[in-house]
């Protein structure tokens, strides 16, 4: 349950590295 709970947050913080720069990107464009 915990090792499951864990990957799932490791999984959850990589998309966000991968996802937040393109995202700020994106809105920046937009301004």
């Amino acid at each position: 349950m915990l090792l499951m709970v864990q990957s799932s947050l490791v999984l959850f913080s990589t998309l966000v590295i991968i996802f937040l720069p393109k995202i700020c990107i994106f809105l920046v464009g937009w301004l």
